[in-house]
């Protein structure tokens, strides 16, 4: 039952429960349809249950993530987990409108990262000359809110060793070989960091509708949804700053953005 044609399942009475559930417009449906048989085409998910495909789908559009790089699906059991990417989280995040800008960014060993003696809370000082920026050489990734009084509202920073050691503690498929945090270890470590960001901040029920959804595993028909992972931990070893001072944009390549806040620099990952 749970491999049947994507087609059957899609005529079912349950998509079309599940399409209501969510309050999906007929706009969405069609688009949710589309995903489904897309991720249907996909050989990478062979072996993952039909409804479980078609719950992830429904969702990501529930989200207006038309863009897989917002959400992926990762083959989990034979099933879905939905994994929320760090620009998934952003989008939500500035979505509500509060914040100006919601970003994150790697951090390299050529940048600073120093603890304010005022305020006792952890800076970052971007390298400024980005010809000195040795990509190889990370130690660590930052994420940061600015609201709309250009002040940053919250940030976070882990090293490589910190984000390694969480997702040890909470991915059960951190030591797969060919896991998510194996092959695309940056694009999890922002997401780490900035999904703790977004769980500091003032937000929409939307956000917190998506902090739940995100690590997900689909269960299949009659069956109930799971986490392999726990999805809501905020890590008390995470470095949090807040800090008040004011943000200014700057100019931008094709690699970064460079914004400025009185003598310092921040630089955003673009990818």
């Amino acid at each position: 039952m749970g491999n049947l044609p994507m087609s059957q399942a899609l005529a079912s009475q349950f998509t079309t429960s599940l399409s209501k559930s969510l309050n999906l417009t007929p706009a969405q449906d069609m688009q949710a349809r589309s995903v489904a048989l897309t991720l249907a085409s996909n050989p990478a998910l062979d072996n993952c249950d039909t409804y479980s495909k078609v719950k992830y789908a429904y969702e990501a559009v529930r989200y207006g993530f038309g863009a897989e790089d917002r959400m992926y699906p990762v083959p989990y059991g034979g099933k879905i987990q939905a994994q929320v990417s760090y620009k998934g989280f952003r989008e939500v995040a500035l979505r509500t409108g509060k914040y100006r800008q919601v970003d994150a960014s790697i951090v390299y060993e050529c940048d600073k990262v120093i603890r304010d003696r005022n305020t006792g809370q952890i800076i970052v000082e971007f390298e400024e000359d980005l010809d000195k920026v040795d990509e190889t050489k990370i130690k660590g990734y930052f994420a940061f809110a600015v609201n709309h009084n250009g002040e940053i509202a919250s940030s976070r920073y882990m090293t490589v060793k910190q984000c390694e050691e969480w997702a040890k503690k909470y991915s059960k498929s951190y030591n797969k070989p060919n896991g998510i945090w194996k092959t695309q270890f940056n694009k999890m470590a922002l997401k780490t960091v900035i999904k703790q960001v977004c769980g500091t901040l003032e937000s929409s029920i939307e956000m917190q509708s998506l902090i739940k959804q995100d690590q997900k595993v689909y269960g299949g028909l009659n069956e109930n949804d799971t986490y392999a992972d726990n999805p809501n931990v905020i890590d008390a070893e995470a470095q949090e700053t807040t800090i008040n001072n004011s943000i200014i944009e700057g100019e931008e390549n094709d690699n970064w953005r460079i914004y400025r806040w009185k003598t310092r620099t921040f630089r955003v990952w673009k990818h």
